[in-house]
C-alpha cells in the first residue's frame, strides 16, 4: 500500500488530468515532426506508453477521491446509503469497463504501431546500406567518366571522339553502317553548333567586359572629381555654422553629388514633425537595396547593408562636428561604389 501510495503521489506531481489531451497532443506533433531518424520511433512509443500507465492509476485515484470528498463535505447528508453505494459500484464497474476497453483499444494502437515502427527501422537500415552501394558505384562511375573524359581531351585524341561515340554506339545497338554513318554526321552538325554556341558565348562576355570596364573607368573618374572637391572644401576656411544649417548643407551638397557623379539612382527621403511644415526629424537615403536613416545631427540611426559593421556606425556617430560630415560622406561612398 505504501509503495502504491508513493507511486500515485509521484504520479500527481507529473500530471494533471486536465492536461492529459494537451500532453498526449503536444507528444505527437513533437514526435512527427522532429523525429528524423526512424531508430528513435521506439523511443516514442515506451515513452507514451508509460504516459497511458500513469495517466490510468492518476484517473482512478482522483475520480475515487472526489466523488468521497463531495460525499463528505458538499452533500447534505453525510451518510452512505446502500442504494448510493450500489450505484457507485454499478457506476464503478461500468467505467472500469469503458476504462478497459479503451486500454485494449490503446493497446492494439500501440501494437500495430510498434509492428510499424519496427518495419520503418529495417526499411531504413536497408535503405542506408543500399544507399552505401550506390553512393560507392555511381563515384566509380564518376571516376571512370572523368578517366574517359581526361583521355578524350588529350590533343591526339580529339580527332577520335566523334568515333568513339559512333563505336560506342555500335556497340551497344543493333545498327549498320548506314546508320552509323548518319548518327556520325548528326554528331558533328550538333559539334558544330555547340562551337558557335560558345564562340557566341565568348563574344557577348568580351562585350560585358569591355562595358564594365567602360563602367569602372567613368566611376574612377568621377571618384577622382569627387576627391578634387573634397580636397577644395577641406582646404576653404572653417566657419561655425548650427547644427540645422550644417545638415541642411549637408543634404544639397549630397544631392549635388548625387546627380553630378553618381551613375544609379539614389533616393532621399525627409521625414519631419507634424507633417510637411514641421521641423526634420530624419532623413532617409535609398541606394540600390540599401537604406541609411539619419537624423538631424547626422548619425546614423539604421543600416540595412550588413557590411556595414557597428563599428563604422560607431566611427560616424562619435565623430567630432567638424569631421562627421567627411566621415558619413566617405561611408556613401562606400556603399554607392559597393553596388
Amino acid at each position: 500500500m505504501d509503495s502504491y501510495q508513493a507511486r500515485i503521489e509521484d504520479l500527481n506531481s507529473d500530471i494533471l488530468l486536465s492536461q492529459a489531451e494537451n500532453i498526449f497532443r503536444t507528444t505527437i506533433d513533437s514526435s512527427s515532426s522532429n523525429l528524423s531518424d526512424p531508430r528513435g520511433i521506439g523511443e516514442e512509443l515506451a515513452y507514451l506508453k508509460e504516459f497511458c500507465s500513469k495517466l490510468k492509476f492518476q484517473y482512478l485515484e482522483q475520480e475515487t477521491r472526489d466523488k468521497f470528498l463531495r460525499l463528505l463535505l458538499i452533500e447534505d447528508n453525510h451518510n452512505v446509503s446502500d442504494e448510493e453505494l450500489d450505484r457507485i459500484v454499478k457506476e464503478n464497474v461500468e467505467l472500469k469497463q469503458a476504462l478497459k476497453q479503451l486500454k485494449s483499444e490503446m493497446e492494439n494502437v500501440l501494437e500495430s504501431s510498434e509492428s510499424t515502427a519496427e518495419d520503418v527501422v529495417k526499411l531504413s537500415q536497408a535503405y542506408q546500406s543500399r544507399r552505401i552501394e550506390v553512393d560507392q558505384a555511381l563515384a566509380d562511375v564518376e571516376n571512370l567518366q572523368n578517366e574517359l573524359d581526361s583521355l578524350l581531351k588529350v590533343p591526339e585524341n580529339e580527332n577520335h571522339v566523334t568515333l568513339f561515340n559512333v563505336k560506342r554506339l555500335i556497340d551497344t545497338e543493333d545498327i549498320g553502317l548506314d546508320q552509323a554513318i548518319e548518327i556520325a554526321e548528326n554528331e558533328v552538325v550538333l559539334e558544330k553548333r555547340a562551337l558557335s554556341d560558345l564562340t557566341g558565348a565568348i563574344e557577348r562576355a568580351q562585350d560585358e567586359v569591355s562595358t564594365k570596364d567602360t563602367f569602372i573607368a567613368n566611376l574612377l573618374e568621377s571618384l577622382a572629381r569627387l576627391q578634387t572637391l573634397v580636397e577644395q572644401e577641406e582646404q576653404k576656411p572653417k566657419q561655425k555654422i548650427e547644427p540645422k544649417q550644417a545638415y541642411a548643407q549637408w543634404l544639397r551638397d549630397l544631392n549635388s553629388m548625387v546627380e553630378k557623379f553618381v551613375p544609379i539612382e539614389i533616393k532621399i527621403e525627409i521625414e519631419k514633425e507634424g507633417g510637411s511644415g514641421g521641423a526634420t526629424t530624419s532623413t532617409t537615403i535609398s541606394i540600390a537595396n540599401t537604406k541609411l536613416k539619419i537624423d538631424r545631427q547626422m548619425n546614423i540611426l539604421q543600416c540595412t547593408n550588413s557590411k556595414v559593421t557597428s563599428r563604422l556606425i560607431a566611427e560616424v556617430n562619435c565623430a567630432e562636428e567638424d569631421r562627421k560630415f567627411w566621415r558619413l560622406s566617405q561611408l556613401l561612398s562606400e556603399i554607392i561604389f559597393e553596388q
